[in-house]
């Protein structure tokens, strides 16, 4: 049904197999993503292999973070960024520069949720990288990576977050003391 020309019956088919458990299920996903012939109905598959959370769905969304269209790549970045896969980092950090600016910010924010799903699955190395490049933004991905660096980095990293504590920003100082209590 996901081939069906009724918009109505594929979009329900896809709703289905989004939820549905099984492998069979992710598969007949992955097939329909190959298959898509439009960026609309794409983007709509690649949402449903984000929220399946699959890892045998990396290279799929792989593929999908270098596409032209903001809506695939969106989708395809987001299930990256649940999977905590290190070999994410790449596709979304090229991500970070491409598409409109709003594409570029869900981007940015998917790397930040990347490094927290790395840290949750014990990849702390490969997230305190990513965290640690985030220092050289503002804002409040600056916080996300003082934070971040709390939770993925060790006692080397004390430093780091004493000098960024001196800072006279006191959101930054708020994230730095967040950090220490890591």
């Amino acid at each position: 049904m996901l081939g069906d020309q009724n918009i109505h019956v594929r979009e329900s088919a896809r709703r289905a197999l989004q939820k549905n458990p099984s492998s069979a299920a992710n598969t007949a996903l992955q097939k329909a993503v190959t298959a898509a012939t439009t960026p609309a109905w794409k983007a709509a598959l690649m949402n449903a292999l984000a929220e399946r959370n699959d890892p045998a769905n990396l290279n799929l969304l792989i593929a999908g973070a270098a596409s032209d269209d903001d809506a695939v790549r969106i989708g395809a970045l987001t299930g990256l960024s649940k999977l905590g896969d290190k070999a994410a980092i790449a596709p979304i950090m090229a991500a970070r520069s491409k598409g409109s600016p709003a594409a570029q910010r869900i981007a940015t924010d998917c790397y930040v949720r990347l490094a927290d799903a790395m840290v949750a699955r014990g990849g702390k190395a490969s997230a305190l990288s990513v965290y640690q490049s985030l220092l050289t933004l503002d804002g409040y991905l600056k916080c996300s990576g003082i934070i971040g660096i709390g939770r993925a980095g060790d006692l080397s990293n004390l430093p780091t977050l004493l000098e960024a504590a001196a800072t006279p920003d006191a959101k930054i100082r708020g994230a730095c003391v967040e950090a220490l209590c890591l």
